[in-house]
């Protein structure tokens, strides 16, 4: 029995190291002694070190830290976890490691009995938003002598939103109205219905519009490296900092578009609620603080208030940026604008990839307008796009779609009773393509080149075509 007990322990402890020798995050466990009990192959990789040499030794032994600087000590004795930060550290191999990790203790009933750090590489990722926040400095203070036309990072104006629906219209129509207000307005709308292309006009019809238009993705960068680029940082803050004007401060009289800002962690919302309500901010490591001029433009992807409710964003933050709101409709409920968009994106693919009048058959465009489209109109557009790059004539049929795409619309208009006469016509379409495919094919004799020329085909398409038809040499002799 003890020994069963025993295998079924150890074939436990083998499952969970080989699973967390497979995560993606750094992963180092010390014990009581501060030696390194577990340490990750993502951890080894991290620090340039080998598992094997690195596991039982104490943490002084492998990083180059004193016992007054060492976390794990700290964290041990005193039982409070290390809020996620950024640190740069040098391993006693003189290896130097850029992470954002977070350290906390391990607890038995009420003791500690060991402490464990998750770790991820920043080091790219920072260098790269700090170049970027150099680039649009740069930009930014080129421009400051220059402010004839939109030159303000932000593309997009009112005459670029498509859709002339009476709900579209009415949304345009407000967000004209709101556009001279310097009220934070929180933008909402699913993913894919262009929210961002809603701030950039409103800031391009705006009084500021000569100022810079600025935009961050609140979901896609880590918590610390967020309040680096909103706050700005000077040289010290932590090491290997640079002085750097944050977005706040880029922005000038102009506007902050923070996008997803429900993504955002809540410890941040605390502090940009703050800096909303003083209008005033620090770089982090500075005394000194700086005049918040900029307007606010925020996004969410889905209803606020279940956010809120979900404690995903906090309720003072959404009150404080919701002074004015704006929200835009999925494309489903203005499916009389899909025509409309399809003729846009056509003519914009037609121009970027060189294909002439290419355009849709009137069958896929009522399939396309028919579907529900839950990306959007951003998936809208990579249809259109893939629709464009596929095709080798004109017009454009449902044959040309992807694959997996094409499965799914011609099902989900099954599914919706969309008039059967359409399903019909689609597969008679497929029966007479097949047919004439045959047919050249059993002329040429199985040649596909030629077969290929005599459809106004490429190779690919003819192959792909047999094989979705299953056609085989056999059908020659029908």
């Amino acid at each position: 029995m003890e020994q069963s007990m025993v295998k079924k322990l150890n074939e436990r402890l083998y499952c969970l190291e080989q699973a967390l020798n497979n995560v993606k995050e750094g992963i180092l466990i010390s014990d009581k002694d501060n030696r390194i009990i577990f340490y990750n192959k993502e951890m080894a990789k991290l620090d340039g070190l080998n598992q094997n040499e690195v596991i039982g030794k104490k943490i002084s032994e492998v990083y180059k830290v004193d016992h007054d600087h060492n976390e794990h000590i700290h964290v041990f004795k005193t039982g409070e976890p290390i809020e996620e930060g950024n640190r740069i550290y040098y391993t006693t191999q003189g290896n130097e490691v850029d992470l954002v990790y977070k350290t906390l203790p391990i607890f038995q009933d009420d003791r500690i009995i060991g402490v464990y750090s998750l770790c991820r590489n920043v080091a790219k990722l920072k260098e790269l938003l700090e170049r970027t926040m150099q680039l649009q400095r740069s930009y930014s203070e080129d421009n400051l002598n220059t402010r004839s036309g939109l030159n303000n990072m932000a593309s997009y104006t009112f005459d670029d939103i498509i859709g002339n629906s009476q709900v579209m219209t009415k949304l345009k129509f407000e967000a004209i109205q709101i556009a001279s207000s310097i009220t934070p307005i929180l933008i909402t709308g699913e993913t894919g219905t262009g929210k961002e292309l809603f701030a950039q006009s409103i800031h391009n019809y705006s009084q500021g519009n000569a100022e810079p238009f600025l935009a961050i993705n609140c979901a896609a960068i880590p918590e610390n490296l967020l309040e680096s680029l909103l706050f700005g940082t000077i040289k010290g803050a932590f090491t290997g900092a640079a002085d750097m004007s944050g977005f706040f401060e880029q922005a000038g009289e102009g506007t902050l578009f923070l996008d997803e800002i429900n993504s955002m962690p809540l410890s941040l919302q605390a502090k940009l609620l703050r800096v909303l309500q003083e209008r005033r901010a620090r770089r982090i490591g500075s005394p000194k603080e700086y005049s918040i001029r900029c307007r606010i433009i925020s996004s969410t992807n889905r209803d606020p208030l279940i956010s809120v409710e979900r404690q995903e964003m906090r309720s003072d933050l959404y009150y404080r940026l919701s002074g004015l709101v704006l929200t835009i409709p999925p494309l489903r409920e203005h499916k009389e604008d899909i025509r409309d968009l399809i003729d846009y994106f056509v003519k914009k693919y037609r121009l970027v990839y060189k294909k002439g009048s290419f355009k849709l058959s009137k069958e896929l465009t009522e399939l396309l307008e028919a579907y529900n489209w839950p990306g959007n109109i951003r998936q809208l557009q990579h249809i259109i796009e893939n629709l464009l790059l596929r095709s080798d004539k004109s017009p454009i049929g449902v044959d040309s779609l992807p694959t997996h795409f094409q499965r799914e619309l011609l099902s989900y208009t099954k599914t919706t009773g969309k008039p059967k006469v359409m399903i019909d016509l689609n597969q008679q379409l497929a029966e007479y393509e097949k047919n004439i495919i045959a047919e050249i094919l059993k002329k040429t004799k199985w040649n596909i080149s030629k077969s290929a020329n005599q459809l106004g085909l490429n190779r690919q398409n003819l192959q792909y075509k047999i094989k979705k038809y299953d056609l085989k040499k056999s059908d020659r002799q029908r």
